[in-house]
């Protein structure tokens, strides 16, 4: 029977017929990206959104008011400091602007100032009603499913508190967890339960403890970066575009490394730098923007090849009878760490916006360590059973 290598020399080269089968597998990777970090786009709140009275409607049509003049005339303050975005962010109480100790009728209320007509300025405050008013340039999913209802959630102020800030949207964090639930349910599924003789054999295998951490720190920091660009404020879109282009040179530094260097320097390396530039945009000072990005980009390139090199060493450290089950194996824990990541993000963030890149940053600098703890696999025939990889430890 053939070993595995020959099968490939008998198969033939990388021709014609393999790249037009590799490009259609390329292009249901470009959809599933979309479905994978869509969410930063579809998850993100609105910038400004309060609470809407009948006669701050009434007003607001009668004085030709923008939404960002009715928000700055009409919406409460938020009490303590004045958060960074404004005032009024997020609050389930409105001013009683009908009040009858205001003159009575909205008629009788200033355009200019419409609290003027309270005493002090002080205006009665009510829960919220009537629905939400929110300024934002396209809908997503907490502005049509949450702020739609307004007696569905926003007002209890545990939901409040995650919705309302900048920090914690807890709609964007449920829907992507079950999605990345759907990724490993779906598959188990397919592959029909495997037998048990097949796990025990696959834990047995040298490395698999390891291989389980990088797959986990791999999905928990790339995700992670992916979903901070959400919280750290400026354009989205820029950010995004800047962090997703260095994908291409990623790739590109991978094939010309690979192959000069090994695995293990490439993949350990990646994970160094990825690890340092998390931390070390943590701590950078927020008057310098560029640099901020710069350091961040350089974390995503590191972690986009930190995220590919662990498919090849993953499926070059398990025999032929056991790759496909033992690859599914460990990237299971990619899935998981795509169900950990976000609410690892949103949940420390809340605490300090940086903490997340502290974890990051720490994950990834151990990954890089333990990464070296590899055989080098680079040059040698894929392994064929159990002892071949035994020998390559």
């Amino acid at each position: 029977m053939p070993s595995f290598d020959e099968a490939l020399q008998r198969a033939g080269e990388f021709g014609r017929f393999q790249r037009r089968v590799f490009l259609l597998l390329c292009l249901t990777g470009v959809t599933f990206a979309f479905l994978f970090v869509g969410v930063v786009f579809l998850g993100s709140r609105p910038d400004h959104y309060w609470c809407r009275g009948p006669s701050a409607a009434a007003l607001s049509e009668r004085c030709g008011w923008s939404l960002e003049e009715e928000w700055n005339r009409t919406a409460p303050a938020l009490p303590g400091p004045a958060p960074p975005e404004g005032r009024g962010d997020g609050r389930c109480q409105r001013y009683l602007l009908e009040a009858a100790n205001a003159s009575a009728a909205p008629g009788a209320l200033s355009c200019a100032d419409p609290l003027a007509a309270f005493p002090n300025r002080s205006a009665p405050l009510v829960q919220c009603r009537d629905g939400w008013r929110y300024v934002q340039a396209h809908s997503t999913i907490v502005s049509e499913l949450i702020l739609s209802f307004p007696n569905l959630c926003v007002c209890f102020p545990s939901v409040t508190e995650i919705v309302g800030s900048k920090q914690r949207r807890i709609v964007g964090i449920v829907i992507q967890m079950f999605f990345t639930l759907g990724i490993i349910i779906l598959p188990g599924i397919a592959y029909f339960i495997p037998s048990w003789q097949g796990i025990q054999l696959a834990i047995t295998l040298p490395n698999f403890l390891f291989l389980l951490y990088y797959w986990f720190t791999s999905a928990v920091v790339y995700q992670g970066l992916v979903m901070r660009l959400g919280i750290i404020g400026g354009n989205l879109y820029i950010d995004f575009f800047i962090s997703g282009v260095v994908e291409l040179p990623g790739a590109l530094l991978i094939l010309l490394t690979i192959e000069r260097f090994g695995r293990r320097l490439p993949f350990a390396a990646s994970n160094v730098v990825a690890g340092v530039a998390c931390l070390v945009t943590a701590f950078l000072p927020e008057g310098i923007p560029w640099l901020r990005t710069t350091v961040a980009t350089l974390g995503r390139l590191g972690i986009t090849m930190a995220f590919e090199i662990v498919y090849l060493v993953n499926s070059e450290l398990y025999p032929t009878t056991l790759r496909n089950f033992g690859v599914s194996l460990c990237s299971g824990l990619c899935d998981f760490g795509g169900i950990i990541a976000p609410f690892l993000l949103f949940r420390l963030a809340a605490i300090w916006l940086e903490l997340p890149l502290i974890i990051f940053g720490t994950l990834a600098s151990v990954c890089g360590a333990l990464v070296m703890l590899l055989p080098e696999t680079k040059g040698i025939a894929l392994p064929e059973t159990v002892d071949d990889v035994e020998k390559l430890s």
